[in-house]
């Protein structure tokens, strides 16, 4: 502020570094060289000379002309990707993208996009590319979810109160090792669909006839079941028609009179012998009996089956499956390109009304039920596909 009080700005000059006094003993210098340093004491020859051998004002010279030029000269890209045609949605950019990705070996939606751009430009070209990755039918396969259901409410048969063992589930649990020879044994699983209570019955294997020795010995302690469930195992399977006639059949039948068994009637009522109870005995122990029984089915009711009725996952309907849909049935233990496709033949609806199971016909010609949670949907029916794909 001082410098330009004292002297008009047009008056200053310029002066090159390495000629500047004022920058000699900002470089470092010793005072012995100070002293003898000619142009700290004199300074620049120039200033002797006239006003027209002065240095002149150096002026930048343009190289944006320059650069600009060098730099398009080493550029690795063509004019396609730095001039790209801009395409709008057009059917033939469908096409186009779709030649891409497969030529890419159906990439994903980022590779594919990084290629469709070396040559053209999509207007919403990310979302053009994912719509047309999600409907190819090879990608699908390996990336498609399973169909989502909501979850049904609770059948009567585990929520209506009920004796232990009235509906019961069964499965085989095992192999399990006996330590002293070796040999293999299993469990049948008895589960009270009601109460969650468990009987286990050690069986050799898993024949139709040890589980039936193994389902008779359970009868014979809990009682007779009204329904079983199990799953489609061929020992369950061939057993089923016996267990039939057992649930229908309680194994009780009355000889008639005079008949020769009656004479084994005297032999189980020989030695029998008759306690005498008081009625208030009885009734004491009535009471006592429904109290436990009461107590149960109200600790039931209050923790155990409000804690299965809540709905925490598969709360929205999901989309409906349709005759002729093309679907790739997922199995258990199989790498996923390994699974079969199959083509919807029939649907199967609940007691909700929504769709829980169809029947597919394989490449072999065999049809399948299974519940839709084992499907993943690859291509539509037209009905669908006119409505929209999900």
């Amino acid at each position: 502020m001082e410098i330009q009080s004292l002297l008009d700005p047009s008056v200053w000059r310029y002066c090159p570094g390495p000629q500047n006094p004022a920058d000699v003993p900002t470089r470092g210098m010793s005072s012995n060289e100070l002293k003898e340093s000619r142009l700290w004491w004199e300074g620049p020859a120039w200033l002797r000379s006239s006003e027209e051998e002065w240095p002149k004002d150096l002026r930048s010279a343009s190289l944006n002309e320059h650069v600009e030029l060098e730099r398009k000269h080493q550029a690795s890209i063509n004019s396609c990707v730095s001039l790209p045609v801009c395409f709008v949605d057009h059917p033939a950019v469908e096409l186009f993208v779709q030649a891409i990705h497969r030529r890419e070996m159906h990439a994903g939606v980022k590779h594919t996009l990084s290629v469709v751009r070396q040559r053209f430009w999509l207007i919403k070209g990310r979302a053009t590319i994912r719509k047309i990755v999600k409907r190819c039918i090879v990608c699908r396969q390996f990336y498609t979810k399973p169909v989502s259901r909501q979850m049904a409410s609770l059948p009567a048969d585990r929520i209506v109160p009920a004796p232990p063992f009235t509906n019961v589930g069964l499965d085989f649990a095992g192999p399990l090792y006996r330590k002293n020879r070796g040999e293999k044994a299993y469990i049948c699983l008895f589960t009270c669909a009601v109460t969650r209570a468990v009987r286990l019955e050690l069986v050799s294997n898993m024949t139709t006839e040890r589980f039936l020795l193994a389902l008779r010995r359970m009868v014979a302690r809990r009682g007779m079941c009204s329904i079983i469930w199990s799953d489609n195992a061929k020992t369950f399977k061939c057993a089923k028609k016996r267990v039939t006639e057992l649930l229908a059949n309680p194994g009780i039948r009355r000889n008639p009179p005079d008949s020769h068994w009656e004479k084994f009637t005297g032999v189980s009522n020989k030695d029998t012998k008759v306690t005498e109870h008081t009625s208030n005995a009885l009734k004491k122990r009535l009471q006592y009996h429904q109290r436990l029984v009461n107590g149960f089915w109200k600790r039931w009711n209050a923790e155990y089956l409000k804690s299965v009725t809540s709905l925490k996952k598969w709360i929205d309907i999901g989309r409906k499956m349709h005759v002729g849909d093309v679907v790739l049935v997922s199995e258990d233990n199989v790498p996923r390109g390994q699974w079969q496709k199959a083509r919807v033949e029939a649907t199967h609806e609940g007691r909700d009304g929504l769709i829980r199971s169809v029947t597919s016909r394989l490449p072999s010609g065999r049809y399948t039920r299974r519940p839709v949670q084992r499907l993943h949907v690859l291509e539509t029916c037209d009905a669908d596909i006119a409505a929209g794909l999900k």
